[in-house]
């Protein structure tokens, strides 16, 4: 069976962006683990040296990094629609949101499976050395599934981490909750959108507005996603900006994603979610960067980098608290100097190597989604 590929509807550079946005979170969670002095998180320790949360410091804040990535998905699941005044698309995309998560999922849930049947997890021996909570608890998870069954994984993998939220065998794993029960929701206001777009302007952006006030009262994961969707709907096709103007937004909107604080960022008296802050700084950069062009060489790079992110993203803790830990054991065994520094780097670089087997399963998978969605659209045709 010959199958279609996908025609490329993505922002170059809006990808490339994501792909850092997932070393960011690397970062940040190599911190918590090997460097949790740094972190600011954690009370046993003091706060003289913290450095992440600090504002500028966007390449260390992985919490900023997640807010974008909810933000770009907001922006990227409706603009097209929206630009082509197209309500197909949105049925399209809605018939491939789940199992276009789930395959990744659920090659994420068994991997890890594989790794705590067969003992290749380090990450306790290296807490010991770190003294992390983080890296002590597999990167926060509850509960530590050390005696599960393959089933409890692959079951997680497909269902419960979209619709309880459950992560167990990868942290990072508790985001696609909100991205997919955010998915559907950004489809169904884009619906609204474009059946109301040439009777009103006005009544997109107050839908908008009033949907994210509700969910901000459930929690602030889900703003993020709507103003993602504000702005599909806001921007002109080609920016109207001058170039000084875009580098000056999206400095600033970098500056902004550097901040994060449990505490948040406190205006006038009033205390304002770190979530907040880093979603204006996310809408900035996308403001800045949604038409640029970029070279051939540049484009090269950021679609490695688009491609790369999801399974980078999903399989870092993995790796962090398998190989990682065990390099990082290694050094200190060693006593060689900057074993933190020097572990980063490997493991880093080995969890890009160890993702590209993965972009090539996803890559088939999501082709496979388009060719049975175009049957699905074929067969309805006829009628």
């Amino acid at each position: 069976m010959s199958l279609p590929q996908e025609k490329s509807q993505r922002i170059e550079t809006l990808e490339g962006l994501r792909g850092l946005a997932a070393i960011v979170v690397f970062f940040f969670h190599w911190i918590l683990g090997f460097l949790p002095q740094l972190s600011g998180i954690f009370p046993n320790f003091p706060k003289e040296n913290v450095i992440v949360g600090k504002l500028g410091l966007f390449f260390l804040n992985g919490a900023g990094a997640v807010v974008f990535f909810f933000v770009l998905s907001g922006f990227v699941l409706s603009r097209r629609s929206i630009l082509n005044n197209n309500s197909e698309q949105i049925g399209k995309n809605f018939l491939k949101r789940w199992p276009r998560l789930a395959f990744p999922t659920t090659v994420a849930a068994i991997c890890s499976w594989i790794l705590f049947r067969f003992n290749l997890y380090n990450y306790h021996d290296a807490a010991l050395i770190t003294k992390s909570p983080w890296l002590a608890s597999f990167a926060s998870a509850s509960p530590v599934p050390v005696d599960h069954s393959i089933w409890d994984a692959l079951t997680q993998g497909l269902f419960y981490t979209f619709y309880r939220g459950d992560s167990y065998y990868d942290s990072s794993m508790w985001t696609m909750h909100y991205e997919f029960l955010a998915s559907l929701l950004i489809f169904g206001t884009t619906l609204l959108i474009i059946s109301y777009k040439n009777s009103s302007k006005l009544f997109p952006i107050l839908s908008i507005l009033i949907i994210s006030i509700i969910l901000f009262m459930y929690s602030p994961w889900y703003p993020p996603f709507l103003f993602g969707l504000l702005l599909a709907y806001v921007l002109p096709e080609k920016s109207k900006i001058n170039k000084i103007g875009n580098i000056f937004i999206f400095v600033f909107g970098l500056y902004l994603l550097g901040f994060y604080s449990e505490k948040g960022m406190i205006i006038f008296g009033t205390a304002f979610a770190y979530q907040y802050v880093d979603m204006i700084g996310s809408m900035l950069l996308i403001i800045s960067c949604y038409d640029i062009v970029l070279t051939p060489k540049f484009s090269k790079c950021a679609k490695m980098l688009g491609e790369i992110s999801f399974p980078f993203y999903l399989l870092h803790v993995l790796v962090i608290c398998s190989f990682g830990s065990w390099f990082y054991i290694t050094l200190k065994g060693y006593d060689i100097p900057h074993a933190s520094f020097i572990s980063c780097l490997v493991t880093l670089f080995s969890t890009i190597l160890i993702s590209v087997p993965f972009i090539v399963l996803n890559n088939r998978w999501v082709n496979l989604l388009n060719y049975w969605i175009s049957l699905i659209d074929k067969k309805n045709n006829q009628y």
